[in-house]
């Protein structure tokens, strides 16, 4: 018998500059968040109407 595997979501970044813009023009504040991995801390900031 085979056991459920519960789907996970995945984030796929662009972090080729397009995130880092120092004035990118959004409507609103970005909202921001931090991630961990391995010890490290890595500062998330994403557009208001990505929805998340």
């Amino acid at each position: 018998m085979e056991q459920a595997v519960e789907p996970r979501t995945v984030w796929l970044l662009d972090v080729d500059g397009v995130l880092n813009a120092s004035r990118p023009g959004w409507s609103a504040p970005p909202r921001i968040r931090s991630a961990y991995s391995g010890g490290f801390e890595y500062r998330i900031r994403w557009a208001p109407a990505a929805r998340c």
